[in-house]
């Protein structure tokens, strides 16, 4: 359920995983932290956008949960990703707090620490500090849409109309490129699998 979920995520279908998220929590066993933590945080990735407030709590409870049980690792990966919900919220506050916490991690346990979101905790706490430069020339090194997403962001923090404008624009247009690709894909499995269903009819029929 779990792995159906994320597989939802990643073609960009919040709402599907959404709700297999939800079902693994159900499913998941209580002793098991780590499945847990896994859950929580990307319950909290896909509901980032819409529901920032209930996000935080998803990731709160990944944060408390690595805490208790000393896991150093997921905590700094979870309290990395607050310090980026926090920045989508604009909470300037809560992203350098949590990007105190997370950068202790990295003092007191380098070995343990996660890099997973180490560019995305930067860019929001350059932005929390009104280095909007600095924080740009850092989203421009992400490799996939969150470039244009993070750049977009960064602008409407700076209050810079224009530029958040045209960054909207090309996130915009490369996100509905990538969504039409998903669609093509489905229709192509969707036709594939009408046909292999179509020739087992036929051969239980002349069977």
């Amino acid at each position: 359920t779990y792995l159906i979920g994320v597989i939802h995520s990643l073609k960009g279908n919040t709402t599907l995983a959404e709700e297999h998220f939800r079902k693994a929590l159900t499913e998941a066993s209580k002793s098991d932290s780590l499945e847990l933590i896994s859950i929580y945080m990307d319950l909290a990735n896909v509901m980032m956008d819409k529901e920032p407030k209930e996000a935080v709590k998803y990731i709160d409870m990944a944060v408390d949960m690595a805490e208790q049980k000393d896991l150093p690792y997921q905590y700094s990966d979870a309290v990395a990703f607050k310090t980026i919900v926090a920045f989508v919220m604009h909470d300037w506050e809560t992203v350098k707090q949590c990007h105190k916490l997370y950068t202790d991690v990295e003092k007191k346990a380098p070995d343990l620490f996660s890099h997973t979101f180490f560019k995305y905790a930067t860019i929001a706490m350059l932005t929390a500090n009104e280095e909007y430069e600095e924080a740009v020339k850092m989203a421009d090194e992400l490799t996939n849409i969150d470039k244009y997403k993070f750049k977009m962001m960064i602008y409407e923090a700076a209050k810079d109309t224009a530029a958040a404008y045209n960054a909207q624009k090309e996130y915009t247009a490369i996100k509905d490129s990538i969504t039409q690709d998903i669609q093509s894909v489905d229709l192509q499995s969707a036709a594939h699998d009408l046909a292999v269903s179509d020739a087992l009819s036929d051969a239980r029929r002349n069977k």
